[in-house]
């Protein structure tokens, strides 16, 4: 009974190798094609809006909490002053 169940996973092996319907997923129908659009627009659009606020956030706001992180202004007696 092995040998029989093994024989088989390797003709059923051999036969998906040589098929090409095994190397192609490609969409069938028309709601494939829809749902492949809709991802590539959401795709799209998120990595626009990523690039766009990381490279000009516009950010003007002077309590913003970036401009405390950023803000070169050391508080008296704080400084890298060696301990002195």
């Amino acid at each position: 009974m092995n040998s029989y169940v093994s024989q088989m996973l390797v003709e059923v092996s051999q036969e998906f190798s040589r098929s090409p319907r095994g190397r192609v997923a490609a969409p069938t129908g028309i709601w494939d094609h829809i749902i492949v659009f809709a991802s590539v627009v959401v795709v799209l659009a998120a990595l626009y809006l990523c690039v766009r606020f990381f490279l000009l956030p516009r950010e003007k706001d002077r309590d913003h909490i970036k401009h405390k992180i950023l803000s070169d202004d050391v508080p008296a007696g704080r400084g890298d002053d060696n301990g002195q």
